[in-house]
């Protein structure tokens, strides 16, 4: 159960981001590369995605569970190719929002889920992340860097997390607090949701 304090203070968090949010425009100082890597931790959908499909895939750990990274590598480089070839997507933030939710809460069950839902999970993130990163002020070889340094940034950032889910999965009360963060990954994503939802 998170507390009511919790809950207001992510809701008065997130209440100051906006509906939908877009890091597309490159970092001064930083080439088109650098800035794909950074792109990821620069749109709050896809941090809240990346951690939750981490914490769910390392919780499993690595010699259980072969097929996830390689479901979510495969599945980002065809999302990013599709971003790439200049498919605009519409109503990929819900999707985002709602997979991140329902990952979230599978973490937060503390369950052992069937072993197919693992590598399911890795190929939606992967698929709909590439999907959405799609850099709109860049052509030709500019466009290319950024999407292999996105791609480079997606998977670097998702192997992290699933390090920290797998090293801090080992004794119960480190169970219980990957459960905790989540429940809260979930309840942030229904919170954006539910802002979105209401400024239409």
């Amino acid at each position: 159960m998170i507390p009511k304090a919790a809950l207001l203070f992510l809701a008065a968090t997130l209440g100051v981001l906006p509906a939908a949010a877009h890091a597309h425009s490159p970092v001064e100082g930083m080439n088109e590369f650098y800035n794909g890597v950074l792109h990821p931790l620069l749109v709050p959908a896809h941090i809240l995605l990346i951690l939750a499909t981490g914490l769910f895939i390392g919780q499993r750990g690595p010699r259980e569970n072969r097929l996830a990274l390689p479901a979510f590598f495969l599945a980002a480089a065809a999302g990013l190719a599709l971003a790439g070839a200049g498919v605009a997507p519409d109503t990929v933030g819900g999707l985002l929002l709602a997979g991140t939710t329902a990952i979230g809460l599978l973490t937060a069950a503390g369950r052992r889920a069937p072993l197919p839902l693992y590598p399911a999970a890795g190929a939606f993130a992967g698929f709909f992340l590439g999907f959405d990163s799609t850099p709109e002020a860049l052509d030709g070889r500019e466009r290319i860097l950024a999407l292999v340094g996105t791609g480079v940034g997606l998977n670097l950032w998702l192997i992290y997390a699933c390090g920290i889910a797998d090293f801090f999965s080992k004794k119960p009360w480190q169970r219980v607090g990957l459960r905790i963060l989540g429940s809260w990954v979930a309840a942030s994503s229904i919170l954006v949701l539910a802002l979105t939802a209401s400024s239409r």
